[in-house]
């Protein structure tokens, strides 16, 4: 799977693109939202995992501008946030992410999800 990574953290975001290559992904990695955008357009993800405390523009809303992008309507969107709230949880859905996962990432969990067939 094609998978872009969102993170503004390099210690957050690095582990996470080792575990998903080691998992047989093809991984891009973006520091903030306009180079995500950027990557989007030339890659063609499958999914993608957005830290949702990025600066200048938070991950949901960058999951509205990746899904704005031609091709891109039917993007996988899972959050990778430290925002843990019911209500943080509830903004993920309302941005038609499938998963909000909290950091710091358990790993067999992401795995499970990534399994998953795309919720229809």
């Amino acid at each position: 799977m094609k998978v872009l990574v969102v993170d503004d953290s390099p210690d957050a975001a690095e582990p996470l693109v080792v575990f998903l290559g080691h998992e047989g992904h093809e991984v891009y990695l973006a520091h903030g939202p306009s180079e995500a955008l950027r990557i989007a357009i030339a890659f063609q993800p499958d999914l993608a995992l957005l830290d949702i405390g990025l600066p200048l523009v938070d991950g949901w809303h960058l999951g509205g501008m990746l899904r704005g992008l031609p091709g891109l309507a039917g993007l996988r969107m899972i959050a990778i946030t430290g925002y843990g709230t019911a209500d943080d949880h509830q903004r993920s859905r309302d941005a038609c992410f499938e998963h909000h996962l909290v950091k710091p990432i358990d790993y067999e969990v992401l795995a499970a999800v990534l399994r998953r067939p795309a919720q229809e």
